[in-house]
């Protein structure tokens, strides 16, 4: 029984920690569209490369 809920347990801090980097990198997403949208506009020529 012990071993089974240690097992759980640790299945528990998987999910959590998946969750955690999952919510870390949508974060990053969107900070890196602010940033990019803060750049100043450059001409679509430019951008094209």
């Amino acid at each position: 029984m012990e071993r089974y809920a240690r097992r759980s347990l640790r299945a528990a801090g998987l999910i959590g920690a998946m969750i955690v980097i999952s919510k870390i990198e949508s974060i990053q997403s969107q900070i890196n569209s602010i940033q990019f949208n803060q750049l100043p506009s450059l001409p679509a020529s430019e951008l094209s490369c």
